[in-house]
């Protein structure tokens, strides 16, 4: 009895240790939860507004909605892979095992409570529990079967010192079970309890966390890891070859059957062995202790939003904690016109008691009238005024109220649902990423396209033979495809040389008609002698002197063509030597470039 109080008294202590080490986040969840489930005007915001007309204009929830479709539409699963030469079939048989068991519905709705409270308060868990696989009386296989646990932020408190996200260094957890009076007694008989042995308030309870309330009885099931180094003996099959190990404690069941088969003895080592016992424990009471459990890890399997540490203090958050303060001002601006347009329909008007005597009751505006009366005199015959007095303004909506309601949901909470601009190679880039990470049901054969795309582009360097192949064969077929800048110097290479041989056969056309000008001059020359010969020495003079002038006249006209003529070859000249300098510009920019893909080059 006492050694069963120690352990009680050792187990509550170490509980009421992580209970208040993580006390500040986990009310933070479960007001993230309370605010996005239930309702978004917090008991304490009542101290702050005196508004009649309370509404709730949610535009969190619909975030939340979308972001647990997308994840159901698309969760992440897990991938087989074979390691160190195993067999690819052993890969394909885990996969088929698993994808099996997560078809169940208990799975599906264990996953799907664990995300949604995961997005929502930043943190969720399921359990892993196993069952037999049919209720044959034949049948001994058990299958492993995932539960969900809801408002995992209350119910399932993790060892303080861990540190680790996935908690595979938790040294112990504990998993709280609330229910009524007829849910003790089930909870009983599904774990052979005395369902009479109904914790009480009998005994002095001081510990932090509220075991017992009127009615509501808390029940806990804690589970510890123990590890403990153990002596493990090596064997080898004779036949085989296949070395099989057994640990010391028990080696003597099958020691003799060893021996027998010829099994020899090859090492002896000590081996770390972890082993998790469960306890179901009350306030008052330990109902079931260090029971030896399957797996050598806590089968709580816990899922996080955005997490860390803060002065050694775990925190988490999901998307609505963010969002919650533009939310409570959205619907504070939204209740408050609502309230102005409810309290005052109309303007309301002033009168001297006089003025409406005898007919208030048309005045209070319960019902609506063709005409109104008025009294014309008082009761000295004096004259009344024919109108009101005045009159009471309606309070106006304040504009600032528009400006803090557009920056009370779309600057913060819309942005939520924004879409990255397309059209951009990095966008290309991001999203074929993006495709790589995918870990959901049927997107295998994206998630290969995807790969296989940046090998090839360049941007992702191959890991195994056949993504090295992938990106020989592309560089291969860009080898084999000609550049269009280079095709373009090409094309400017031919028409420099094109324009090369045009001025090359006109400089000719220009020699050979340079030769018959001259020869033709000769002609005329000879001629010119033969009737200088045949003159009168007077008019030889005379023809002299008009020779001269022609001469003088051709000499003058042959420089001017001269002259033109080099100007078209200079002008020819230049030409082809600036379409000679692009084209070596553009073959020495392709012969500078780096190897590899489109991406390497900078846009």
């Amino acid at each position: 009895m006492a050694d069963n109080e120690n352990r009680l008294e050792s187990i509550l202590s170490r509980f009421d240790a992580d209970w208040t080490a993580s006390d500040e986040a986990r009310r933070e969840a479960k007001n993230d939860l309370f605010f996005s489930r239930v309702s978004q005007w917090d008991d304490w915001l009542s101290q702050y507004t005196t508004l009649q007309y309370r509404g709730q204009f949610d535009v969190v929830r619909p975030v939340v909605r979308k972001l647990v479709s997308e994840m159901r539409q698309n969760p992440v699963d897990v991938l087989y892979r074979p390691k160190d030469g195993a067999s690819p079939d052993a890969a394909d048989v885990l996969m088929g095992m698993y994808r099996t068991d997560m078809r169940h519905n208990t799975a599906k709705i264990a996953v799907n409570v664990a995300v949604r409270e995961q997005i929502e308060s930043g943190v969720g868990a399921w359990r892993l529990v196993t069952d037999y696989e049919d209720q044959s009386s034949t049948s001994n296989n058990q299958v492993i079967r995932r539960e969900p646990i809801h408002s995992a932020c209350s119910h399932v408190i993790w060892d303080s010192n861990s540190k680790l996200m996935d908690k595979s260094d938790a040294r112990h957890c504990t998993v709280i079970h609330s229910m009524s009076q007829n849910g003790w007694e089930d909870f009983a008989e599904k774990y052979d309890l005395d369902a009479d042995d109904i914790p009480s308030f009998q005994n002095p309870n001081d510990w932090v966390f509220p075991w017992l309330t009127q009615d509501t009885i808390q029940i806990a099931e804690f589970y510890e890891v123990v590890e403990k180094k153990e002596t493990a003996f090596i064997y080898q099959d004779p036949v085989t070859g296949e070395p099989v190990s057994y640990f010391k404690r028990d080696i003597k069941d099958v020691i003799d059957d060893l021996a027998d088969s010829g099994f020899i003895k090859i090492a002896e080592r000590q081996i770390k062995r972890r082993r998790v016992y469960k306890s179901i424990i009350t306030c008052t009471a330990v109902l079931k202790d260090k029971q030896l459990i399957a797996g050598e890890h806590i089968p709580i399997v816990p899922v996080f939003g955005e997490w860390g540490f803060v002065e050694d203090k775990e925190v988490y958050e999901g998307v609505v904690r963010l969002t919650k303060d533009g939310q409570r001002l959205r619907n504070m601006i939204m209740s408050f016109n609502a309230d102005i347009v409810a309290r005052t329909p109309k303007k309301k008007p002033f009168f001297w008691p006089e003025q409406i005597a005898g007919f208030e009751h048309m005045y209070d505006g319960n019902d609506d009238y063709p005409y109104y009366l008025l009294n014309r005199t008082d009761e000295n015959n004096g004259e009344m005024p024919t109108q009101p007095l005045a009159y009471y303004e309606n309070p106006e909506v304040p504009q600032a109220n528009a400006y803090m309601l557009e920056a009370a949901t779309s600057a913060e909470i819309l942005e939520l649902l924004g879409k990255t601009p397309q059209g951009t190679p990095e966008y290309q880039l991001l999203l074929l990423q993006y495709f790589t990470l995918l870990d959901g049901k049927g997107v295998e054969m994206m998630r290969d396209y995807a790969n296989k795309q940046l090998i090839q582009m360049g941007v992702k360097k191959p890991e195994t033979p056949e993504e090295q192949q992938w990106f020989v064969e592309a560089q291969q077929a860009k080898q084999g495809q000609q550049d269009p800048a280079m095709v373009q110097a090409q094309g400017v290479l031919l028409q420099g040389q094109a324009e090369l041989a045009k001025a090359q056969n006109q400089t000719l056309s220009l020699q050979i008609d340079a030769a018959k000008v001259e020869a033709q001059n000769q002609l005329n020359a000879a001629k010119i002698a033969e009737i200088f010969n045949n003159m009168d020495l007077n008019k030889q003079s005379e023809f002299r002197e008009f020779l001269k002038t022609v001469a003088s006249f051709q000499q003058d006209r042959s420089e001017d063509a001269r002259a033109n003529a080099e100007l078209l070859l200079k002008g020819n000249e230049q030409t082809h030597k600036q379409r000679m300098d692009i084209a070596n510009i553009l073959q020495s920019q392709r012969q500078n470039q780096p190897s590899g893909s489109v991406a390497e080059t900078p846009q």
